[in-house]
């Protein structure tokens, strides 16, 4: 049986590691945006972090 690795949303992408980790944020969505539609915690990924800054 497979495991699930990487979760796609209209919004944004995670990785699925030992938490949930934002990887992308899609285009017209901000991170405010993804947290706060968002139940489950996550990190925010390095480069989302920096990117969501410009």
């Amino acid at each position: 049986m497979g495991v699930v690795d990487r979760v796609i949303t209209e919004r944004a992408v995670f990785d699925v590691c030992e938490t949930l980790r934002l990887v992308e944020l899609l285009d017209g969505w901000s991170l405010g945006d993804v947290r706060a539609c968002t139940a489950a915690a996550f990190e925010v990924g390095h480069e989302v972090a920096e990117a969501s800054r410009i």
